[in-house]
């Protein structure tokens, strides 16, 4: 099992971890910011080999790609990705102002419950839904 993590997979490295599953390889590319943890997301390589995925939130988070008024994009479509759930840290030490523009209310989520604006661009695959993750791809 190969986990890959902390940058962006590029095109050309994804279809090479893809094709390590012909040897018996499991690689799974990870995704997550600090803020929410260094592994938020991840996707198995080969369940969509033509493009690199960051794949499917984790156990107890969860991830939207909404446009500016916080409202989901469709599949295809690019938007903002934030994560939510109980691995979101609280907000930033001594900086409210930050904290404030980057941890958000969840308008998804229950009461007092907040996400996570990762500042990274992402989009639904085609075979996603606000309700089925199929998994952002990264951009």
């Amino acid at each position: 099992m190969l986990l890959v993590g902390g940058e962006a997979v590029g095109t050309d490295a994804w279809r090479e971890l893809c094709a390590a599953a012909d040897l018996g390889v499991t690689a799974y590319n990870m995704y997550g910011p600090t803020e929410c943890t260094v592994d938020a997301v991840y996707g198995r390589c080969g369940e969509q080999p033509g493009r690199p995925v960051i794949g499917r939130p984790g156990r107890g988070l969860r991830a939207y790609v909404l446009d500016g008024a916080l409202r989901p994009v469709p599949p295809g479509v690019p938007g903002e990705l934030y994560l939510a759930g109980a691995q979101v840290a609280r907000g930033y030490l001594n900086r409210p102002g930050l904290t404030a523009a980057r941890f958000l209310a969840d308008p998804f989520g229950g009461p007092g419950e907040r996400m996570y604006r990762t500042g990274d661009r992402a989009r639904w695959t085609p075979r996603a839904s606000w309700n089925s993750w199929g998994g952002p791809t990264s951009r």
